[in-house]
């Protein structure tokens, strides 16, 4: 949403991230998995104890997007321009 109201990337672009980026593993493991299988020998303590601090700040960073009206219409519109 953050990248979305800041112009950054579209709504299609964000889909296609995931579809085509971690939602290929997320269809097979879920986030935790994920986390426990980057922490490596230490799993998700070590992932935690080493990532979870810089992830915090940048989740503070980007603050609570909203959801204003003409967002959610942008959400229901495919690239094309409607489903």
């Amino acid at each position: 949403m953050y990248l979305i109201q800041q112009g950054v990337l579209s709504v299609a672009d964000a889909d296609d991230a995931v579809s085509y980026g971690p939602g290929l593993r997320w269809g097979v493991m879920g986030p935790s998995l994920q986390w426990h299988l980057g922490g490596g020998a230490g799993g998700i303590k070590h992932f935690m104890e080493h990532l979870m601090d810089p992830l915090a700040g940048m989740m503070k960073v980007l603050g609570r997007p909203t959801s204003p009206g003409a967002q959610a219409d942008d959400h229901r519109r495919s690239p094309a321009g409607g489903w």
